[in-house]
């Protein structure tokens, strides 16, 4: 459902910090993101005055790259519940209704249960409120010096 964390959900990245993943290029494979994060790290250790890794790593360092890291994204999804919602609205009717309200809700269907869920998605897509973050596993250390 969520367009923007489908492209990049399970997507692998380079990084020079462990505690910074904010690079712009995103691979398929890890063997693609280690080939791009080599490539990267020997053109700026060759090069440091003029090459910039902030792209492919997230950050430029001050000095010959050593090491760099890999890991594979895990895309955020909205953190929203159509069962809590219609809880919730089941709650406040009982509070207003009192027995009244007793089964309010109790009916619906799996079917009217997905409608809801999509609406609300499609209001988090339409508006651009999808989350942002993302989180880093399968973390691995990269030697770059010796791979040239």
């Amino acid at each position: 459902m969520d367009l923007k964390k489908d492209q990049i959900d399970k997507k692998w990245m380079c990084s020079l910090k462990e505690d910074i993943w904010k690079a712009c290029d995103y691979f398929d494979t890890k063997e693609e993101a280690i080939k791009a994060g080599l490539e990267s790290a020997h053109r700026f250790n060759c090069n440091p005055d003029t090459e910039y890794l902030d792209d492919e790593m997230g950050s430029t360092p001050d000095e010959v790259v050593t090491e760099f890291l890999v890991g594979q994204i895990n895309a955020s999804a909205v953190p929203f519940c159509v069962d809590t919602l219609i809880e919730n609205v089941q709650e406040s009717a009982y509070d207003e209704g009192g027995e009244w309200a007793d089964t309010y809700l109790d009916d619906v269907t799996k079917e009217d249960r997905e409608e809801l869920e999509n609406l609300v998605f499609d209001w988090f897509i339409r508006n651009d409120y999808l989350p942002r973050w993302y989180t880093i596993s399968s973390v691995e250390i990269i030697q770059s010096l010796n791979e040239f």
